[in-house]
């Protein structure tokens, strides 16, 4: 079935409306067809075009800028392509309460934060700290908790102690922008079938369109 509500000439990403992904042809088990390719470049431009090439404006803006302010704008942004990206990963159509759920699963399955936690650390727990002292702080208040901080040098993610924290956000950034084009490369591998169905189950929502039991768009 369809949700009537949904113009076909919506745009769902720069240059791409929602009649466009309605007419792709997208099975799971052909992933190497020149629809999945366009189903990927749909989400490629969407979130690069909406989310993260803005990050890089401002990263780009800030150089000639004697202080560095956007720091708390960049890693809100960057939370949120988080959620959306775990969300595309897992299906999930509705985030409604499972922010914590989607951002910490991420943080968990993301080299680059987990290379950073000390020796013998409870991943779920840093993850959960992470959550709460940056996505919810500044998504709520505009501000991060006690001594969590945001930073412009050091590693992506510098855990001094369980209660003081620096992200360097631009690091951050950047690997958040290879762990989005790893994302895009594991869509076309044969043994992602179900990352595939994951991903098409949440633009066929995003586009009015709902998945029957077996798979198949209505």
């Amino acid at each position: 079935m369809t949700n009537s509500n949904i113009p076909d000439e919506l745009e769902v990403a720069p240059g791409f409306t929602v009649k466009l992904w309605k007419g792709l042809a997208l099975d799971p088990d052909v992933p190497k067809c020149a629809d999945w390719q366009k189903a990927i470049d749909i989400f490629d431009a969407r979130v690069r075009c909406r989310f993260l090439n803005p990050v890089d404006e401002l990263l780009r803006l800030e150089e000639s800028r004697p202080l560095k302010t956007f720091g708390f704008t960049i890693l809100a942004i960057d939370f949120l392509v988080i959620e959306t990206l775990q969300g595309f990963r897992e299906g999930v159509i509705d985030h409604t309460s499972k922010s914590k759920h989607l951002i910490t699963n991420f943080l968990m399955q993301w080299t680059s934060f987990t290379a950073r936690l000390p020796v013998k650390a409870d991943a779920h727990g840093y993850a959960c700290k992470i959550y709460k002292a940056y996505r919810c702080a500044l998504h709520h208040s505009g501000a991060t908790d006690g001594a969590f901080r945001v930073g412009i040098s050091g590693p992506m993610v510098d855990f001094k102690t369980d209660h003081e924290v620096k992200i360097n956000r631009s690091c951050f950034h950047q690997k958040l922008k290879r762990e989005f084009d790893g994302y895009l490369v594991d869509l076309s591998k044969t043994d992602k079938r179900e990352l595939r169905c994951n991903f098409r189950k949440k633009m066929n929502a995003i586009c009015g369109l709902t998945e029957m039991p077996h798979g198949h768009a209505k």
